[in-house]
């Protein structure tokens, strides 16, 4: 074991988790701590006393007081929805492991969540409850397809979820919102007929560009492939 693993191992036995968030047992003296992020700074706070209930309660208020703290000081707490969703913005921008394509769609969803919800653009992200998300759901997924639905409310899901990270919110409010349910419509395909008279009528334009489209078809058709793998 070296000297890393150690130092490690160590620290682990010093602070004991308790099945809490944000909540330890200093094994030395006994007392818990609370150690939550808020205003995106770890923060560490002993809460004098050896019972794991009163410290559970102080923790509560403790954080609750220092995220009221910072709204009334202007600090991140008054984080707008906008604002985060910039965060996300130039967080894509600057990941070299996504695929253009993948970058435009993720775009897109946060265009459609501020075009199905502009209130949220200015709307501080401490002052969004769970039934402000439920209504918006109910809004906008009377308008679109489920699929649409879906992957908008995992963009959404992604702006609050930069305010938890930050420790300005202690939950996200729209992680309860369900995902609608996507039934998968039933293929429409030709009679075998069809596909004969399809081939032939391909077979009669064959010129230039076009000359080989019958045999496309018919290997697409019969190999199972796509159109990438062929």
């Amino acid at each position: 074991m070296n000297a890393k693993t150690t130092v490690k191992a160590n620290k682990t036995q010093v602070w004991k988790k308790t099945g809490f968030p944000n909540l330890y047992r200093y094994e030395p003296n006994g007392l818990y701590y609370g150690r939550p992020r808020i205003g995106g700074k770890l923060i560490s706070k002993c809460l004098s006393t050896d019972s794991i209930s009163v410290a559970k309660d102080r923790l509560n208020e403790f954080i609750k007081n220092t995220r009221k703290r910072l709204l009334l000081n202007g600090d991140d707490a008054t984080m707008t929805g906008l604002q985060a969703i910039e965060i996300i913005r130039n967080t894509l921008e600057s990941d070299q492991s996504l695929k253009p394509s993948s970058k435009v769609f993720r775009l897109e969803r946060l265009n459609a969540v501020l075009k199905s919800w502009p209130a949220l653009e200015s709307l501080p992200v401490v002052k969004v409850s769970k039934t402000d998300c439920e209504q918006w759901a109910v809004r906008y997924g009377a308008k679109v397809r489920a699929s649409t639905f879906n992957s908008t409310l995992a963009t959404l899901r992604g702006i609050f979820k930069v305010a938890v990270d930050r420790g300005i919110l202690s939950s996200n409010p729209a992680m309860l919102i369900k995902k609608q349910r996507i039934t998968a419509k039933k293929p429409c395909l030709p009679s075998q007929a069809d596909f004969i008279r399809l081939l032939a009528a391909v077979d009669t334009i064959r010129s230039g560009k076009t000359g080989h489209c019958s045999d496309f078809i018919r290997f697409l058709a019969f190999s199972g492939c796509r159109k990438g793998e062929t």
